[in-house]
């Protein structure tokens, strides 16, 4: 049973908000420019700079890593949370005051989503070594449930979303949208990547290299974090949760 639910956060009067009868479409365009709104960058550059510099620590550098990857992945909940809630901003980082819930809780729940939906994937990778059509069947069915399971555990915040006749209750409710957005999605991945190029400019600058080297990685899951907030604010009246 789902016990734990997240709801969206409500904006102030002061909060830019996602204008009412605005299309998914447009809303999925400035996705990709999201992040580097308002708090956006600051934050993307922080979040870069600590896991970047945490690794380079002796001995307790990849545990201290793990903890600031945790931490953005709470930070990407809360954006999905805030974009589910019609606010069109990034937030500021969340508060970092119980480490279980602010970093541990977040990793194991993203991990763990990723591991229960690619676990068949691995194991026929594991097992047979050459590349059959099994892989693309597995990797397939992983990537097709992967996006609405995450965005099941930013609102629930327990495994208990990962449940499947939850997940394919909430793709069956908007199946056209949801292999528009997920068509949409893996395009802005290789966009973003393709992209890169363009910013040798940008790298040819002392720092600034370096500093956007280390929030790149940060800005794409900013990106698919929105694009899931996307999908609970436009069509939270069909989903089930």
């Amino acid at each position: 049973m789902l016990e734990e639910k997240t709801s969206p956060k409500k904006s102030s009067a002061a909060t830019p908000l996602i204008m009412e009868g605005q299309s998914i479409y447009y809303s999925l365009i400035s996705s990709l420019w999201y992040p580097l709104q308002g708090p956006g960058i600051l934050s993307l550059v922080l979040l870069g700079v600590f896991f970047y510099f945490s690794m380079w620590i002796p001995i307790m550098g990849w545990l201290m890593g793990l903890g600031v990857l945790g931490y953005a992945f709470s930070f990407f909940y809360t954006i999905i949370s805030h974009t589910a809630g019609g606010m069109n901003q990034p937030p500021q980082l969340p508060e970092y005051s119980d480490p279980f819930e602010d970093a541990i809780k977040p990793l194991i729940l993203t991990l763990g989503t990723f591991l229960f939906y690619f676990a068949p994937f691995y194991y026929v990778n594991f097992t047979s070594p050459q590349i059959t059509v099994l892989h693309y069947i597995t990797l397939g069915i992983g990537l097709f449930f992967l996006p609405m399971a995450m965005l099941a555990i930013a609102i629930y915040r327990t495994f208990a979303a990962l449940n499947p006749i939850l997940q394919i209750q909430a793709i069956s409710a908007i199946l056209p949208q949801y292999l528009g957005i997920l068509a949409f999605l893996f395009f802005a991945v290789f966009a973003i990547i393709l992209a890169s190029p363009l910013l040798t400019p940008i790298l040819m600058i002392p720092v600034v290299n370096i500093l956007v080297i280390m929030a790149y990685p940060f800005y794409i899951l900013a990106v698919l974090s929105r694009i899931l907030g996307l999908i609970y604010y436009y069509y939270k009246d069909k989903l089930p949760f």
